[in-house]
């Protein structure tokens, strides 16, 4: 069999297909190519019926099976996690002999556990390629979508035997999918350039159109990151696939997921992946921890400065002792990647409502997070403190004039 032959259909599908349900699939090395990710040995049925749709809409396919084994169902705790990185292993090597630039869309489709593998596997093995996740969605798959741009199709019910939604569910998945193929056959455009990372909040917006503004002046694009928990972790990876030519981190709210919240999407090395290129730093949002409304008791948060940024999320204000931590892990993170490194502080205030008057107001934390932050980096990272507030655009100046300084220094260096 070839790399994208198909799998066998099952009888009941081989009957299905007499009455025109499922049509027959031709093999053509023009037609675009998706490889799809499964657990045939639970849901043979329902993979067969999904990759019969894509073959009706002009898809070659092939199948990586991601099956554990006939001792599926009786492998729990530490023993299943060990049976999913050795099933994510094996779906990435059999990935891994396909060539990248074979696979037009790569689709993973699951449960849970199925999810899981398929989606880590897929961000392992083919993080740029088009991809999508055919899901039940019982596990929480938002970090590793977030970096792949993976895209999520609920199925609704569960992938438990073939019916009139599940089938139209997996029809809608095959039309996604084979779209996401075709457009890869057709791309023409390369993701890098002359383009210039940043991160943004809502609370950081305005800085960050200022700031933007004149780095799109000076003739760069510039691609912005949601500091939301996930969008950092995507800049560190794009980061480290030489994407951009330089970054500037106006917001670095993830870094108190870092500090105090044992359970954070956010990667360790959010900030210190983005070493080596010429790169700005602001405590953008570092002043404040999100809480999801129903998980924050009232009496979680007294004495303590709140602001409702939306019906489902509230931000809390740090008090000093804890701005002091934040900045001194900064420090640390920096320390790990100092080079053509630059950290600009407003200490008129460290985000929208960090103002005279503001909700979050926080005058002694900003000095507090600024004094840590200077005494652990220990001079060899140089730090430019203002007067002005983060939106001001005294401070967007500032803050591009450093990054053409840093990047100045790279071309310098690359004419020696």
């Amino acid at each position: 069999m070839g790399v994208f032959d198909e799998v066998p259909l099952s009888p009941k599908l081989r009957g299905d297909r007499k009455h025109g349900r499922v049509p027959d699939f031709q093999m053509s090395r023009a037609r675009p190519r998706v490889a799809i990710i499964a657990t045939l040995d639970t849901k043979r049925e329902e993979t067969e019926y999904f990759m019969a749709s894509l073959s009706a809409l002009g898809m070659d396919c092939k199948c990586v099976d991601s099956s554990f084994g006939p001792t599926f169902s009786s492998v729990a705790g530490g023993s299943k996690m060990k049976a999913m990185e050795m099933a994510v292993e094996k779906v990435c090597s059999e990935l891994g002999m396909i060539d990248a630039d074979g696979i037009d869309a790569v689709v993973g489709l699951g449960g849970g556990t199925g999810s899981q593998v398929a989606a880590t596997a897929i961000a392992r093995t083919l993080p740029g390629t088009p991809s999508a996740l055919v899901t039940t969605l019982a596990s929480d798959p938002r970090s590793l979508a977030a970096c792949s741009g993976m895209i999520l199709i609920p199925t609704i019910v569960d992938i438990f035997g073939l019916n009139p939604i599940l089938r139209n569910r997996l029809e809608t998945a095959a039309s996604v999918v084979a779209g996401l193929a075709r457009n890869k056959m057709k791309a023409k455009s390369r993701l890098s350039g002359d383009s210039v990372a940043m991160t943004a909040l809502g609370v950081t917006a305005d800085a960050a159109s200022r700031i933007a503004s004149r780095i799109r002046s000076a003739g760069f694009e510039v691609t912005v990151f949601h500091a939301n928990g996930y969008g950092g972790n995507a800049l560190a990876d794009q980061a480290g696939k030489g994407t951009f030519v330089g970054v500037v981190d106006c917001t670095l709210h993830e870094l108190t997921g870092l500090a105090f919240d044992s359970r954070t999407s956010v990667r360790r090395d959010r900030i210190s992946a983005l070493g080596g290129i010429p790169r700005v730093v602001l405590p953008g949002g570092v002043n404040f921890f999100s809480r999801e409304l129903r998980k924050c008791p009232a009496g979680d948060l007294e004495g303590r400065q709140v602001f409702l940024h939306s019906p489902a999320f509230t931000h809390v204000g740090l008090v000093p002792g804890e701005m002091a931590r934040v900045g001194r892990l900064l420090a640390e993170e920096l320390l790990r990647a100092p080079e053509l490194t630059a950290v600009v502080l407003p200490m008129g205030g460290f985000s929208s409502e960090d103002r005279p008057g503001g909700a979050l107001e926080n005058p002694d934390g900003r000095v507090a997070f600024a004094d840590e932050l200077t005494r652990h980096a220990r001079h060899a990272i140089e730090i430019l403190r203002l007067d002005s507030h983060l939106d001001n655009e005294t401070t967007a100046s500032a803050v591009a004039g450093k990054l053409r300084e840093l990047m100045n220094e790279v071309v310098q260096s690359e004419g020696r």
